[in-house]
């Protein structure tokens, strides 16, 4: 009897320890399985950047030779392309002419940018090197009261057409561009000697439309004996390009081009007939600037009768293409 007492405790006991030994490894494998979330946690966060900011894009910006004070500014893109549109175009004249503008700024300051080379400045505030640029401060002088009214219709026509330019064969483009052509512009081949497809002469008669087509300036013999540097002064033949402006014309035995005595004399255009009577010879000159590109005074009569921005860019540089930054 008693070491069947024995036995029946030796088994009770058993019965006690062997659960509670289980239960014990139970919880130090869910203590090591806390331990191993943690440190998975802890490599999930060293693995996080250490800041979850996204850093603002970058404004696009260019450098600018101001011709006034002789010094180069950095300036916002988009601000200089404001700029540059109420310096070159009427801020009255129709918002699809004001945004092909927009684009024709934006892509010569573009292709400025990615031309220059000496590091230094990426385009001129001189019309007469590159492109016209004006300052706010200036415009509000100029505007007036008109300020608010044509500033919002210069960013308007600014912003629609942000970060767009024109290439041709994938590449950017410079638009030359002018105020007004003869009823037709003229070609780059014409006036610079280089043929480049996307300037060519087009059609633009309704230029002569414009209170300003035809203008005329005079002479004596002398002043022009002074501005030519000759001694005297004879008229000889003149080639003229199928656009009408001058290619070559011969002056006391000096040929030059419609472009160069526009240059010289300060003539409006370099589509003119040349009179001489009385002593005086009389320059009549039909269209305002070199008549290359965009005609800004037709691109804007364009806009008038219905055309889009794209289409007028279209017409005045065939064969390019506009593209988004």
């Amino acid at each position: 009897m008693k070491l069947y007492a024995i036995i029946s405790l030796i088994l009770l006991l058993s019965m006690l320890f062997i659960p509670l030994f289980s239960l014990l490894g139970q919880g130090e494998g869910y203590s090591a399985g806390l331990n191993l979330t943690t440190t998975v946690s802890t490599t999930e966060k060293a693995e996080e950047p250490a800041s979850q900011t996204v850093p603002s894009e970058e404004k696009e910006t260019i450098t600018v030779m101001l011709t006034a004070s002789d010094k180069t500014e950095n300036m916002d893109m988009m601000s200089y392309v404001i700029g540059c549109v109420a310096a070159e175009m009427p801020a009255e004249y129709e918002k699809e002419a004001l945004k092909a503008q927009a684009v024709a700024s934006y892509s010569y300051a573009l292709f400025m940018k990615n031309s220059n080379s000496d590091g230094k400045s990426d385009i001129s505030d001189n019309p007469s090197v590159h492109q016209a640029y004006v300052s706010e401060s200036e415009l509000r002088t100029k505007w007036g009261n008109n300020y608010e009214k044509y500033i919002s219709a210069i960013k308007e026509a600014v912003s629609e057409t942000e970060g767009q330019y024109l290439t041709y064969n994938s590449q950017p483009i410079k638009p030359v561009y002018h105020a007004l052509s003869s009823g037709r512009t003229n070609s780059a081949e014409d006036v610079w000697g280089g043929s480049i497809p996307w300037l060519v002469s087009v059609n633009s008669v309704a230029d002569k439309l414009s209170p300003i087509y035809i203008t005329s300036f005079e002479f004596t013999e002398k002043e022009l004996m002074k501005l030519l540097k000759c001694k005297e002064i004879s008229i000889g033949d003149t080639v003229t390009a199928v656009s009408g402006y001058v290619k070559k014309i011969s002056i006391s035995g000096t040929d030059y081009t419609g472009e160069e005595l526009r240059s010289i004399l300060s003539l409006r255009s370099g589509n003119f007939t040349v009179e001489h009577k009385n002593g005086i010879y009389k320059f009549t000159c039909q269209g305002y600037g070199h008549g290359v590109g965009m005609s800004q005074y037709g691109a804007n009569e364009m806009a008038k009768n219905g055309s889009t921005y794209k289409e007028i860019l279209s017409h005045y540089y065939p064969g390019t293409k506009i593209e988004k930054r």
